[in-house]
């Protein structure tokens, strides 16, 4: 036992070094500290929920139990080849007998793969007990863990801000300190070891989307995680970089690092919302985003303008599908996951499509894409090419800025998926058939508006005379939020906004 664990060790020591050196010999045009913050922009003006509030949502706390269902008999072989990385998919217990053949599924796969697997029933404890937990493991060559429901959360505070890090997960030898002791971890240093990330973690939790259950959400993700890994799910080996005006020097955002077909969209003129959803039916299988946003909704300005723009909601994600596959949100708090019906899981619990998201859950993103989507190309899966980056970053400590940036990056969906270089089938061109927001046929239909800004969530009623009167959600302005039109005459009257927030 002791060679193994001073094997591992020396493998993480050499990694951070390795890491380290990185950060400082490779060269890269991009100076940090001079990009644009993201910014945080809600056409409602909605903001996140704070860690008191996210815990008056939780269940009152229960004792920890965990129970390890580790299958052995197929993980001889990979043993036997020398294939020994761990994945544990630590599942909530309440949900697992509902979704346990597609966790058996999920786990066939990963054996196949040549990884080693344990499947972990989880219920109670706090995030501090997971992380002792994946401590414990990692001796066994651990390389990353798959958090299934709604598992332990730990929060960070940082400059006025509260949120979720999964990074304190990921460092399994740092020091992470609660200073006040009002259960939000607000120190991390290296304790010995560093600060840099061990393993990686990803979370598939749909407990907070309100479209379909839980049971129901995750059984279809695993039947595509499965599609794709045998090739019934593809799309072309191209990607998108959709990059709004702050930004627009980031040009393809060093996608052709890990693709040969990159397709750049950053004029100011051309990055609206109605451009934006019109590519995401194009079948990219990678979309990198870059655009100010909340938990929500995304926010593309016109001519850099701050007060003009057009908002992409989240709910049009959901209606849309989006005929992609995996995503780069530099986008304000989009896998913010614990807020409901965040940006970052619609695009991953989609009927279809979408499998894994990179973001963040605080204000802040990836920088230096290069470090990721180099490791991405070379035939890395996506939990390790962003293990690899956040050890870039890390590799010489934290400094305040980049805690600011980086301290939220997270990953939802299954970090063990790569790029396919060479998909079997071509997808089904998109027609307006494929669209789920198709009037079905037969149905009689008015049309309220042409405007092809964000639209949706419609309530009908009618006044003391008759008239059918329409309220709906806009984005036709940044601030402006909700408008109503009324049926007279034959006609809609002109769209009427009824409130503004400023």
């Amino acid at each position: 036992m002791r060679k193994i664990i001073l094997f591992c060790f020396l493998l993480t020591f050499i990694y951070s070094v390795n890491s380290a050196l990185a950060k400082k010999s490779v060269p890269h045009s991009l100076d940090a500290q001079k990009v644009k913050k993201i910014e945080w922009i809600d056409p409602w003006g909605r903001k996140p929920s704070n860690y008191s509030e996210f815990m008056k949502t939780q269940p009152s706390p229960q004792p920890l139990k965990i129970e390890s269902l580790k299958r052995l008999e197929k993980e001889r072989l990979n043993y036997k080849r020398g294939l020994t990385s761990l994945v544990l998919v630590i599942v909530n217990s309440d949900l697992y007998s509902l979704i346990q053949s597609s966790i058996s599924q999920y786990e066939d796969d990963l054996i196949d793969e040549g990884f080693s697997t344990d499947v972990v029933l989880w219920s109670g404890g706090n995030h501090y007990d997971l992380r002792t937990y994946l401590q414990s493991r990692f001796s066994e060559g651990l390389a990353g863990a798959l958090l299934i429901g709604n598992l332990p959360v730990p929060w960070f505070e940082y400059d006025n801000a509260e949120f979720p890090c999964d990074l304190y997960l990921m460092d399994l030898d740092g020091t992470w300190q609660d200073f006040d002791i009002d259960g939000l971890l607000d120190n991390h240093t290296d304790g010995g070891g560093d600060v840099s990330p061990e393993i990686w973690i990803g979370r598939l939790d749909p407990s907070r989307l309100t479209w379909g259950g839980q049971a129901q959400l995750l059984g279809n993700y695993f039947t595509k995680n499965h599609n794709y890994r045998v090739g019934i799910l593809s799309l072309p080996h191209r990607a998108l970089s959709f990059v709004d005006d702050d930004w627009e020097s980031f040009g393809d955002c060093d996608l052709s690092w890990a693709y040969g077909d990159v397709t750049t969209i950053n004029s100011s003129n051309q990055t609206t919302a109605t451009e934006y959803k019109s590519r995401l039916l194009q079948n990219y299988e990678w979309i990198h985003v870059c655009t100010h946003s909340s938990c929500w909704a995304h926010t593309f300005r016109i001519n850099y303008n701050p007060m003009q723009g057009q908002s992409v909601f989240n709910y049009e994600i959901q209606a849309l599908d989006p005929h992609a596959l995996f995503y780069n949100l530099f986008a304000c708090s989009n896998t913010r996951f614990m807020e409901t019906n965040c940006l970052g899981n619609w695009y991953i619990f989609g009927d279809e499509y979408g499998l894994t998201t990179v973001g963040s859950a605080k204000s802040g993103s990836m920088l230096y894409f290069n470090y990721f989507y180099q490791q991405l190309g070379s035939g890395q899966n996506i939990g390790e090419s962003f293990k690899y980056w956040f050890c870039v970053m890390g590799g010489d400590g934290f400094e305040p800025w980049e805690i600011s940036w980086f301290y939220g990056m997270n990953i939802l969906g299954d970090p063990t998926l790569t790029i396919n270089s060479s998909p079997n089938s071509e997808p089904p061109p998109y027609t307006e058939e494929s669209n789920h927001n198709t009037v079905p046929s037969g149905w009689p239909t008015l049309q309220v508006t042409t405007d092809e800004f964000s639209q949706g969530n419609p309530a009908i009623t009618t006044d003391f005379e008759g008239k059918p009167w329409v309220v709906w959600e806009d984005g036709r302005n940044i601030r402006t939020n909700i408008y109503f039109s009324y049926f007279d005459e034959d006609q809609w009257s002109s769209p009427v906004p009824i409130q503004i927030y400023q």
